[in-house]
């Protein structure tokens, strides 16, 4: 049962990835599911749509042509 919702993308304590600094990615995307998992979202589909989400427009675009993000697999993705 979910114990919270995830936070509006466009609020100022939802989490962010600057593009800027890769080496942050890893610690957004275990961010990321550890918010998608306490608000109960756990299928993998629905977890890369959320994602997106919380990206720029370029990061966006960049993610959703990825063969990874394509087969909808959020294990390999956040590999």
């Amino acid at each position: 049962m979910p114990t919270t919702s995830l936070p509006n993308p466009f609020s100022k304590n939802a989490p962010r990835f600057d593009p800027t600094k890769p080496g942050e990615l890893q610690s957004f995307l275990e961010n990321m599911e550890d918010l998608m998992t306490e608000a109960g979202i756990t299928d993998s589909d629905d977890m890369m749509e959320k994602l997106v989400k919380y990206v720029n427009h370029q990061t966006k675009r960049e993610w959703i042509n990825l063969s990874k993000y394509k087969q909808g697999n959020w294990d390999e993705f956040k590999g």
